[in-house]
């Protein structure tokens, strides 16, 4: 799984991360540079829900591993306003099989009650060296080049550069 977890992790939703929430990525720093991959089974008897909270990660992927043909009910994903102390609900997302979904860690979600079955995610989150989380927007000039958002970090032990993916190769 780790292999899987990695190519998902460097060939794609670094990347991903990096388009959608640039203002949170330095040239200087290495905020996403770490990662972590976890499943969550929501069952009756067991884990029915998750209370309202955020992520110990700069990007959070939220993968829906069930097949299309297993049933269950409830178990939606809430968003919440962010300077909401009420807990209103932004956004009520209807987590299908299959459906992932990439978010910023610190955007305040909940799975509601699952009522009917089970639902099992994989869970994969970002973040900077020694578990360093960024909450505040990089000044412009801080910030990556467009260009390089699209760079697999470098192996271990490596003395090759950066490496810039080609659309082709995604």
């Amino acid at each position: 799984l780790v292999g899987f977890t990695d190519f998902l992790i460097n060939d794609y939703i670094r990347q991903l991360g990096r388009l959608l929430f640039p203002e949170y990525i330095s040239k200087n720093n290495d905020n996403d540079s770490e990662s972590l991959a976890f499943t969550i089974r929501y069952k009756g008897g067991e884990d029915l829900y998750l209370k309202e909270h955020t992520d110990a990660s700069l990007i959070t992927l939220n993968v829906n591993l069930n097949p299309p043909d297993e049933r269950y009910e409830g178990s939606n994903i809430s968003f919440f306003a962010d300077d909401d102390d009420a807990g209103e609900i932004i956004h009520n997302i209807t987590f299908s099989s299959g459906m992932a979904l990439l978010h910023r860690g610190m955007a305040r979600h909940a799975a509601q009650s699952i009522t009917l079955g089970e639902r099992t995610n994989m869970v994969l989150w970002l973040f900077g060296a020694d578990g360093y989380v960024r909450i505040a927007p990089y000044e412009e000039h801080e910030r990556l080049t467009p260009t390089h958002r699209w760079t697999r970090p470098k192996k271990e032990d490596s003395k090759e550069e950066e490496q810039v993916v080609g659309i082709d190769e995604l």
